[in-house]
């Protein structure tokens, strides 16, 4: 399937099978989901494909071309991930936004890209497949049974290529907080985060758990406390 016009529709793309291949914007649409095993390729879009402000990337699929991110890029439908293919790039524009989700399905066990966290996986081998530009903003979602040591690679630079502006994101839970090397994130639920760019990837390291897990600590050891003084009154 492809468009060589410019769309006017301004409600959700989804790309459900096969390949949708542009040549032209489709900036007035709202949202466009790449569903595993489909392909959204702007790589005939001339000078790239832009992402309006007001659009989100997101979906568990394949992207090809040039992208420039104005708006949100959020891989997976929930946890999920997107793939930038091969000759392929993504540039975060400032003030554009990288949303993620952390978290894993079972406690105690090793989290899962794709499976248990959101991740954006880059496959390219051009020379640099990866660009933050200073300003652009990391949105960590607080997903469940986050744990203190647990890793999570939530842009994979799995190709050749360059991460260019390492150290550039800033923190949208965080009143846009430098994101450098080793700062920390804030999750949406009180998750903290170490962040790091090396080898060209972008992780996130858990220091702190979400407010939920806290909060079940918390009870465990009020319950604890309260059948020991039980036991001391007998």
């Amino acid at each position: 399937m492809g468009a060589q016009w410019n769309s006017t529709y301004s409600g959700v793309t989804t790309i459900a099978q096969g390949t949708l291949a542009l040549t032209v914007s489709i900036s007035n649409s709202n949202t466009i989901d790449v569903q595993a095993g489909t392909t959204f390729d702007a790589s005939g879009v001339v000078a790239g494909y832009t992402l309006a402000s007001a659009q989100t990337l997101k979906g568990n699929g394949t992207v090809l071309g040039t992208i420039t991110a104005n708006g949100t890029v959020a891989p997976g439908s929930s946890a999920g991930k997107l793939t930038v293919g091969p000759a392929s790039a993504i540039a975060f524009a400032t003030a554009s936004t990288f949303a993620v989700e952390t978290g894993k399905s079972i406690a105690g066990s090793l989290p899962m890209a794709g499976t248990d966290y959101d991740q954006l996986a880059i496959t390219s081998a051009l020379p640099t497949t990866a660009t933050i530009l200073p300003g652009a903003l990391l949105r960590v979602i607080d997903g469940p049974n986050v744990e203190i040591g647990d890793i999570y690679t939530v842009l994979d630079n799995a190709g050749t290529g360059l991460l260019s502006g390492a150290g550039n994101f800033v923190d949208a839970n965080n009143g846009n907080a430098a994101l450098a090397e080793g700062a920390t994130v804030l999750g949406t639920s009180g998750g903290q985060y170490t962040i790091s760019y090396q080898n060209n990837d972008v992780t996130l390291t858990a220091t702190t758990v979400p407010e939920p897990a806290t909060a079940s600590l918390f009870g465990l050891a009020a319950a604890g406390l309260l059948a020991r003084r039980r036991r001391a009154r007998r």
